[in-house]
């Protein structure tokens, strides 16, 4: 997908239990965002960034893309196992609440994707 200078999506934070979830329209070029439940609107949006990095996991590569486990299933790191296989850049948010995180300004549901 061609740089586009970005759109609301890149202000969306990781977390590995996430509330929504990237769908890529590569022929139109657009993002929509799904919701895997439903988000009640002022909550922040989170999708799981499973990073994918074909070099080896390192304890250096672990580091710098580290989780903030402030949840018990949080993985410790934005890197997806090595099995998965979608691709998404950003920091770490496992925290809900974080600053600079992307706000629900509506209600969404698992029925109703949103194009970013």
């Amino acid at each position: 997908m061609p740089a586009c200078g970005g759109n609301a999506a890149r202000w969306i934070n990781h977390a590995c239990n996430p509330n929504c979830e990237s769908d890529i329209d590569e022929e139109h070029h657009r993002v929509f965002i799904k919701a895997l439940r439903k988000i009640k609107p002022g909550e922040e949006l989170f999708y799981d960034y499973g990073l994918v990095i074909d070099e080896p996991y390192t304890r250096k590569l672990k580091n710098s893309l580290h989780a903030v486990a402030a949840r018990r299933d949080c993985r410790g790191t934005m890197l997806a196992p090595k099995a998965a296989s979608h691709v998404s850049p950003r920091r770490c948010g496992c925290c809900p609440g974080r600053a600079g995180g992307l706000v629900a300004r509506m209600s969404l549901t698992p029925e109703s994707p949103v194009a970013l």
